[in-house]
């Protein structure tokens, strides 16, 4: 009877009061803002995933929206309630989270490819990856040396190519944060925080939930995440790559922008992508050239201050080996498929909007793979 009693428990309110040898995919240590992200992202993602409450703080850390940007799960946060409160709410929603409140850690150990996590309780947690949200490393028993070092350092993303491989941003134009930057080179751990970050905020632990999940649902170690894939996961929350501040989530170009920015061959300027401001050959001859070396012959023969929609198409037909059908293609869909405002008229200057959302259509370069340090795969 009282087995029946925990289960109905259990399945009621997704909360462990006490349990033994509990196997889950992925483990969030610390209930702060960045954990409590990490735990409900995974878990959406499709794997099982247990947050430890180690000191009953779900919910009390919330930043505020105006600070680090109304997105992602924090967009999810509205109502009258205070954002701790609401918080604990959706995590009552979320299937496979279990959560387990008021807990201590006596050791973490590796074990296989994975981590076992032991509790003062007596009870043993065993996963693939840890999410850990809170500086806990010391309680690993033999403590990896490198484990606090990740797979890329901090640094000034936009003047890399690690913008390529941002998960999570700020308001600001330059707050962003790198995949590898929050994992550690140790395997199947990943911290919800970047480097020298503290706790972080609730952005970072949605992306570390994400890939965290990646690793997990694969079943395979944290280095070979793809991060494509795990920006893919992260839009599809509602979350942004990039601070685009004249981009509204509402907005039909929202999830192509974003990947388009994140590519880097339309940047943003000050945290604006401009959608509606013109575009020259210049300024996508080399971030061109990089995706598709084609690309170079046509602008060879081409050098224009104010590139046309019927330039844009010759560009595009040219580097995807495509006929006068493309033409056509984007003449009947430019207000149905495309969604465009503006008439379609071939002698026009074209706006970076219009040719973002062309580009991402027929020549996809989002879908081209980058490591952690937003180098191109091939």
């Amino acid at each position: 009877m009282k087995i029946i009693r925990y289960t109905i428990l259990l399945l009621l309110t997704g909360t462990i009061t006490y349990a033994q040898n509990i196997k889950r995919d992925v483990v969030v240590i610390g209930a702060n803002a960045a954990g409590t992200a990490a735990a409900i992202q995974a878990a959406r993602s499709g794997v099982k995933s247990t947050l430890l409450d180690l000191n009953s703080t779900l919910g009390k850390d919330i930043i505020p929206g105006d600070t680090v940007g109304n997105w992602g799960i924090l967009s999810e946060l509205k109502g009258k309630t205070s954002p701790g409160a609401q918080m604990k709410s959706l995590t009552d929603t979320v299937k496979n989270l279990t959560i387990i409140r008021n807990t201590a850690i006596r050791k973490i150990e590796e074990s296989g490819k994975g981590w076992e996590i032991k509790l003062k309780d007596g009870s043993d947690l065993k996963c693939l990856v840890i999410v850990d949200a809170g500086n806990h490393t010391a309680l690993l028993e033999d403590k990896p040396a490198d484990i606090e070092k990740r797979i890329i350092e901090p640094s000034d993303v936009f003047k890399t190519r690690q913008y390529r491989a941002s998960v999570a941003s700020g308001i600001n134009p330059d707050d962003l944060f790198a995949l590898g930057s929050l994992i550690s080179v140790t395997e199947n751990y990943i911290f919800a925080y970047p480097q020298g970050k503290g706790t972080g905020s609730i952005h970072t632990g949605q992306a570390a939930g994400a890939a965290a999940a990646y690793a997990a649902f694969f079943k395979t170690n944290t280095r070979n995440i793809n991060v494509r894939m795990t920006q893919g996961e992260i839009i599809r929350y509602n979350g942004r790559l990039i601070p685009l501040k004249d981009i509204a989530p509402t907005d039909s170009n929202f999830i192509t922008l974003q990947h388009i920015a994140a590519t880097g061959i339309l940047k943003p300027v000050n945290g604006n992508f401009n959608p509606d401001s013109t575009i020259s050959s210049e300024e996508l001859r080399l971030p061109l050239k990089e995706y598709y070396s084609r690309s170079q012959i046509w602008f060879a023969d081409n050098k224009k201050a104010k590139m046309t929609v019927e330039d844009a198409i010759s560009l595009i037909m040219f580097t995807a080996t495509r006929g006068n059908e493309l033409k056509k293609e984007i003449e009947s869909g430019w207000k149905t498929s495309f969604k465009f405002s503006s008439p379609f008229d071939l002698k026009r200057n074209i706006t970076r909007r219009e040719f973002a959302v062309l580009m991402s259509h027929f020549l996809q370069p989002f879908n081209v793979r980058v490591d952690f340090q937003g180098n191109l795969l091939s």
